[in-house]
């Protein structure tokens, strides 16, 4: 059983191991410049927090080495799209960075070629047609980490392309991921922690059918479970399915997968987020104040009238916005993945 953490771990606001340290010390954040505009988005970056290098976007080789010095990394890379996917960086290289830094693609849009490469390097972020401000603003709120611990996703799986895609959307949103590569680890896991959902990759090589029958005794009905399949790994067999069944209405394809996380999450924060702050506002109590008039408002006793930044709710509001501005710059790198991508076929989706 693996607790896995962003490949730099720093979507977290301190390190695991030092665990004598204040939980508000943040480490420095090497950001890795890769791009035509490292000038513009180096000075956006100018902090304390930050030790900020300077790349062409083609030194793949020199990157590689960069990460490989610091543990804490962003790297933010320029891609150069074209018909036939991306040109002047191997996909072995992307790969590569992929797993050994928080890299961060940007273009200026995806071909349906080079969307395909993102994923097989296991690619989670990439923003499509932004300037320096929108990049500097993502990697800051990268850098920042999730501001609440919103539970943990338990993945059956042993790709590690998978497993960064997955970590790299649920992370952002306070989301931890417990991999786990063998059914003995998966049913120890869920017997003693609930899942906030469950993800299971039937490419993977386990006893599927041992895998069903366990479950029949099992708490894993306690969260949602979504199963999902690469088809270029082969053919379902009908009784893994018909088990499935059982315990699962969905099963997805990979890229699927990755457009519900990225879609439903996105969502979920933003509307979690607005509720919030439609509260601090008493919004049920002022709301009707968008369709009213100045003569409308005036109040009988306007001096006997409570001040609506009574109680400090400014700071609060203020909070509450903020908090919604970040989750929607994290949103931008991520959009790709929540929009289709070329003719694609599902499996099964709902109701198999």
């Amino acid at each position: 059983m693996v607790d896995t953490a962003h490949p730099a771990d720093i979507n977290r606001k301190y390190t695991l191991c030092g665990k004598n340290r204040c939980k508000s010390w943040k480490p420095m954040v090497r950001i890795n410049l890769a791009s035509r505009e490292n000038e513009k988005i180096k000075c956006l970056l100018d902090c304390p927090e930050y030790t900020v290098m300077e790349f062409t976007p083609c030194a793949g080789a020199e990157l590689l080495r960069a990460s490989a010095a610091a543990e804490d990394t962003i790297t933010l890379l320029e891609l150069d799209t074209c018909g036939s996917g991306i040109s002047g960086m191997e996909p072995g290289t992307l790969a590569s960075l992929a797993a050994s830094t928080c890299l961060v693609c940007c273009a200026p849009e995806l071909t349906v070629q080079a969307r395909s490469r993102l994923i097989s390097a296991g690619i989670s972020d990439c923003l499509c047609g932004v300037g320096p401000n929108t990049a500097a603003a993502y990697v800051r709120a990268l850098s920042e980490g999730a501001a609440e611990d919103r539970g943990t996703f338990a993945v059956l799986d042993r790709d590690s392309t998978h497993l960064r895609i997955i970590r790299g959307i649920i992370s952002r949103f306070g989301y931890r991921m417990r991999q786990t590569e063998s059914i003995d680890d998966f049913y120890s896991y869920i017997t003693m922690e609930t899942p906030v959902m469950t993800l299971i990759n039937l490419g993977a090589e386990v006893d599927f059918n041992s895998f069903i029958r366990r479950s029949h005794s099992s708490p894993i009905k306690k969260s949602p479970v979504i199963a999902y399949k690469d088809m270029g790994e082969g053919l379902f067999v009908h009784e893994v399915l018909n088990g499935l069944g059982r315990i699962t209405k969905l099963i997805l394809s990979p890229e699927e997968l990755y457009r519900m996380l990225a879609d439903m999450l996105l969502k979920k924060s933003i509307i979690t987020g607005t509720h919030k702050l439609n509260h601090s506002l008493e919004f049920e109590k002022y709301g009707h104040y968008h369709d009213m008039t100045l003569q409308q408002e005036i109040h009988p006793d306007p001096c006997g009238q409570k001040p609506f930044t009574a109680h400090n709710k400014s700071e609060k509001i203020m909070r509450e916005l903020d908090c919604i501005r970040k989750l929607m710059v994290l949103g931008e790198g991520i959009k790709w993945l929540a929009l289709k991508g070329g003719e694609e076929k599902p499996i099964c989706g709902a109701g198999a």
